[in-house]
């Protein structure tokens, strides 16, 4: 599997990443055995980029993936979550669905987000991260 390293990481991702939006269901429910197949097959084959996101699976999907990806060596995968930025209403909501995130992935995410850039329209967003020491 092909890699390289993203800026400012010291992890060298796969070029080929591991979406999950859309898990296999079994009688309407995630079927998490499946998952968890396809997550280890896609790790053991050099696949160490794995993306979630906040609304995914009616908000499921960063534990499922958390759940599964926490038994691999720390410093060998790099999981990537994506913020609700439609649900932030005042700046409250910020502080309370980063921290959300952060307990439904656990010690998975690198320091948050270091490694996203945020628009420029999103100016307050970043500096409300920047001046709480989420973001350099």
């Amino acid at each position: 599997m092909k890699k390289h390293k993203l800026k400012n990481s010291s992890t060298d991702v796969s070029l080929l990443g591991f979406g999950c939006m859309k898990f296999p269901m079994k009688d309407g429910e995630i079927d998490i055995t499946e998952v968890k197949k396809m997550v280890d097959y896609a790790y053991s084959k050099g696949v160490n980029y794995f993306d979630t996101a906040y609304p995914y699976h009616g908000g499921k999907s960063e534990t499922i993936v958390r759940d599964i990806i926490k038994h691999y060596d720390r410093e060998t995968f790099y999981l990537v979550d994506k913020s609700p930025l439609w649900e932030c209403k005042k700046e409250e909501d910020i502080d309370r669905l980063f921290h959300e995130q952060l307990q439904k992935c656990g010690e998975c995410l690198p320091k948050y987000p270091q490694q996203i850039e945020i628009p420029t329209s999103l100016l307050k967003i970043e500096t409300y991260f920047r001046d709480n020491g989420i973001i350099e």
